[in-house]
């Protein structure tokens, strides 16, 4: 069966299989057989078909809610639901936290570093081993000013600057003095806004809440492909 696909229907099928494949390992192991079922169906139904059968087996409610969730509690900064959530924030041009004028994807293009919400040197002091503060739900991008200012500080102390300076206008956390882009920001990076009145107490709760949003972000991403 012959099937014609414009130009738009070909790009956003690539875009879309390409990250479902990620998200799910569809590919993963031995990959030899699901290539040929999925090419075998593709023969017979189309491409757009075969996607909307696939996806209807495998993005269900449970699979964003509680896989995806579950696959942002690691460490590595190359896993590769965390990569996708780095491209989400690159295709909506999200700026990096706290700042009001440099971006995620102009830190990823120049080799910067990830950071953590709740400085490390900070979670050290209490206790927290590697495997705790190094998580993808502390993780995010900083450009280095922004580093500097919030050094070993608590959330609930750098934050609440970040907050005060938006009355003030005097900067020393970010630069950013707007209270609805400071907002807008923290949703950009999947953070709640009770982040400024948490402290390490609060760790686990934050992280499980921020690996919530994260994945909702990335749902919103796939289905806007």
């Amino acid at each position: 069966m012959c099937h014609l696909y414009s130009t738009f229907d070909i790009k956003r099928v690539v875009q879309r299989w390409y990250v479902l494949s990620v998200l799910t390992g569809r590919y993963s192991g031995s990959p030899e057989s699901k290539f040929y079922t999925d090419l075998k169906s593709i023969r017979e139904k189309g491409v757009l078909s075969t996607l909307k059968d696939i996806e209807d087996a495998t993005l269900s409610d449970n699979f964003w809610e509680v896989a995806v969730v579950q696959n942002l509690a690691h460490s590595s900064t190359i896993n590769p639901t965390y990569l996708v959530f780095l491209a989400a924030q690159v295709m909506n041009n999200d700026m990096s936290l706290l700042s009001a004028n440099v971006t995620v994807r102009e830190l990823i293009n120049l080799g910067g570093d990830i950071h953590h919400i709740f400085p490390k040197e900070y979670l050290r002091s209490f206790g927290h081993e590697k495997n705790s503060y190094n998580q993808e739900g502390n993780y995010v991008y900083l450009d280095r000013p922004v580093n500097i200012s919030i050094g070993k500080q608590a959330p609930n102390q750098y934050f609440q600057k970040a907050f005060n300076q938006c009355e003030t206008k005097d900067v020393v956390c970010g630069s950013i003095v707007d209270l609805d882009k400071l907002k807008e920001n923290l949703k950009q990076n999947c953070i709640p806004e009770s982040v400024k009145d948490m402290d390490e107490s609060n760790y686990e709760e934050f992280v499980q809440e921020r690996r919530k949003l994260m994945a909702q972000k990335i749902k919103n991403y796939y289905y806007s492909l």
